[in-house]
């Protein structure tokens, strides 16, 4: 799943972050959905997933910035 997903991640020209809708069926992951701008709020399916990887909601948050931030030309010199 985790290859499907991230194939599919760079394919799409996904950057930071996104939410994937993922089905299994007879042995296969199927993406349905790939959400670039998923709702970030504390009590929706990408802060869920965020803690089950580790990180606080503010964690997360940060760590979104921080991508962004990364990708600035006068704050990343």
């Amino acid at each position: 799943m985790e290859r499907v997903a991230r194939r599919a991640y760079r394919v799409i020209g996904c950057r930071d972050y996104a939410r994937m809708d993922i089905r299994l069926r007879d042995g296969v992951f199927y993406i349905l959905d790939v959400n670039t701008n998923p709702d970030v709020s504390s009590d929706t399916s990408m802060a869920f997933a965020a803690k089950l990887a580790g990180y606080s909601y503010g964690a997360m948050l940060s760590q979104m910035v921080n991508f962004a931030a990364h990708r600035h030309p006068f704050l990343h010199r």
